[in-house]
């Protein structure tokens, strides 16, 4: 977890993430995924991983808002305003920040709504 946050921080400094650090930010959050809850994040598409009931409804909102933006960006050049991107940060901030021990769950309202 800590060393998720460390990588974050670094794509925050400088007014970041930029658009074009948006996959960075979205592979960090995969390995998270990856080492926290063993989901098969890095192997899978979102549908697949997000679908196997190991996060929360909430975590898996965020984790899919995030993992989409990168795509938009990664695979179609779209490049969201420094809202949508701080967006995407504060939601994976969210999900590494309040995530629980593995094998236990968050209780209900632990992540900030999304908007």
């Amino acid at each position: 977890r800590q060393r998720a946050l460390a990588d974050i921080e670094s794509l925050a400094r400088n007014d970041g993430p930029r658009p074009d650090q948006l996959p960075a930010l979205a592979d960090i959050l995969r390995l998270f995924l990856e080492d926290h809850f063993q989901l098969p994040a890095t192997r899978r598409t979102t549908p697949e991983f997000v679908g196997d009931d190991q996060l929360m409804p909430e975590q898996a909102d965020a984790v899919r808002l995030v993992l989409a933006g990168s795509d938009l960006v990664k695979f179609a050049g779209v490049l969201p305003s420094e809202v949508e991107c701080q967006t995407m940060l504060r939601l994976t901030r969210g999900v590494i920040a309040q995530a629980s021990e593995p094998g236990q769950e968050l209780p209900p309202g632990q992540l900030e709504p999304l908007r």
